[in-house]
């Protein structure tokens, strides 16, 4: 089973006149095939910490281990890898291609992969079916709810099944009954694939199906 180990980090910005610190010395495991809740005030550092988490942004110090392995060290084509295979991004908005159907976008890391088309095209409407819209298939995003696309996004993200999902307030866009559809699906796809999830959320529902909530305060992850 993979993990990602957060060691010792540090996180500050710099504006005109001060620094800002993020996180003060945190660490933490997080294992695959368990899933975390993290919550916080607005503005405490979720979104920061699951993009330290997928290498899109860095600690001001100390280290990131995905499988022991340091995610500083990576150059661009293994932090490519990383991002295509071994972890699946979620965001509040679903930023899918205008310009491609709702199945080229769920197919597009199978691409980056160069999978063969059919397996591609199969795989993806095999997903699709899985949230009830296969019937979109070759639809554009425009067409699509919000709701819809943020399966469509949920789909594209868990492609190449990755060993860790990664959710950044998934359903803070979304009205009730739609934000607990997702929320399921989230779950349903860990528990069928044995992923890690990890969720950036302020949805109390939400965060209640994790294995644990964890809450940023003072600099630091703690358990609920």
């Amino acid at each position: 089973m993979s993990s990602i180990e957060l060691k010792n980090i540090n996180k500050s910005y710099r504006t005109v006149d001060q620094t800002i610190n993020i996180f003060n010395d945190l660490s933490f495991k997080f294992h695959q095939n368990k899933s975390y809740a993290i919550m916080g005030v607005s503005g405490i550092g979720k979104s920061t910490l699951i993009n330290l988490i997928s290498n899109l942004d860095f600690p001001t110090n100390g280290h990131i281990l995905f499988n022991e392995f340091n995610l500083s060290h990576f150059n661009s084509e293994q932090n490519q890898i990383f991002l295509n295979e071994s972890v699946g991004l979620v965001f509040q908005e679903p930023n899918l291609i205008n310009e491609l159907t709702v199945i080229e976008n769920v197919m597009i890391k199978g691409f980056i992969k160069k999978r063969d088309l059919n397996y591609c095209k199969n795989f993806a409407l095999e997903l699709l079916k899985n949230v009830d819209l296969e019937n979109k298939a070759n639809e554009y995003p425009s067409n699509l709810s919000g709701g819809q696309q943020q399966r469509v996004a949920i789909c594209r993200a868990i492609f190449n099944k990755p060993q860790f999902l990664l959710a950044d307030e998934p359903t803070g866009n979304l009205d009730e009954k739609t934000a607990k559809n997702i929320a399921d699906l989230l779950f349903q796809f860990k528990n069928e694939w044995q992923m890690g999830l990890i969720i950036a959320t302020h949805d109390k529902n939400l965060a209640s199906l994790a294995d644990e909530i964890l809450i940023i305060k003072d600099g630091k992850l703690e358990r609920f």
